[in-house]
């Protein structure tokens, strides 16, 4: 019952790339001197892989680190993609960055709403009122508000991470009906 009650966000996520899960989760793992993030757990407990199929890498009751200074509020649930291709090619913009894209496939759409869904089912068994105090949020709505609008304008994110606005998509229709629905630096 513990953590389930400390859940107060399910934050959806891109991978800002096209490895698979196993090579994901193998990069927050390795060591920094290997090229990796050097983490003892990775980043997400659910990746959706480009057809679908959803790799479940913890378990709902395990912290794992998708936001920094949140995740003990958190259930992360990620998308392989998120930039734009060009003739198969991720493609770049004059400055040499790569450019952000909502690229989520019509399989991946469907298992994003069915690992939320699980999410939701995990916290109810375990106890969590969830008409209070859950929001469905993209990685980005954990930027600072600084206009206190109440939504990250495209100058205020600090990534663009789902790169697509999940608040409008799944709040809606998943979130706690009887919550304060702020975004998590304006609560």
């Amino acid at each position: 019952m513990g953590r389930a009650n400390s859940i107060n966000y399910i934050v959806i996520h891109t991978s800002a790339g096209y490895s698979n899960a196993a090579r994901i989760q193998n990069y927050f793992l390795r060591s920094v001197s290997k090229g990796g993030k050097g983490w003892n757990t990775g980043g997400y407990h659910r990746i959706i892989e480009e057809n679908g199929v959803i790799v479940k890498l913890y378990n709902f009751d395990t912290v794992t680190n998708g936001v920094r200074n949140f995740n003990s509020e958190c259930i992360h649930i990620s998308y392989v993609g998120g930039l734009k291709k060009v003739n198969g090619v991720v493609a770049k913009d004059s400055k040499g960055n790569f450019i952000s894209e909502d690229t989520r496939t019509d399989f991946q759409k469907q298992s994003i709403h069915a690992s939320i869904q699980e999410a939701i089912a995990w916290l109810e068994e375990n106890g969590k009122d969830i008409t209070k105090n859950l929001m469905i949020v993209g990685h980005r709505d954990f930027s600072t508000d600084k206009n206190r609008n109440n939504f990250i304008d495209s100058n205020e994110r600090i990534k663009d991470c789902p790169c697509f606005n999940a608040i409008p998509e799944y709040n809606g229709l998943y979130g706690a009906t009887n919550s304060i629905q702020l975004l998590p630096k304006n609560r």
